[in-house]
């Protein structure tokens, strides 16, 4: 099985718009932070192609997703939050 990250890179191959250390706490929480959530992964696509292809694998891998609008950046951005082992 492949990993997360493996899968990401496959998909998005500009490092540059992935992230899966040290992910900053402004995107870890809502637009008040009021909640704070997890991730091992933090997503930057560009294009419905890109959108698609990361929630068609984290559908079939059971990765539960949260996207989130860029606020100024008008932009996806999207957060894979742990895995869910059925």
């Amino acid at each position: 099985m492949q990993t997360l990250e493996t899968a990401l890179k496959t998909i998005i191959q500009d490092a540059d718009r992935l992230i899966f250390r040290g992910i900053e706490e402004k995107y870890l929480s809502d637009a008040l932070g009021r909640r704070r959530g997890t991730a091992e992964a933090l997503v930057f696509p560009l294009n419905t192609q890109e959108v698609s292809s990361v929630l068609r694998y984290a559908h079939e891998n059971h990765v539960p997703v949260t996207s989130r609008r860029g606020n100024q950046s008008g932009g996806l951005h999207g957060t894979c939050q742990g895995r869910h082992h059925p």
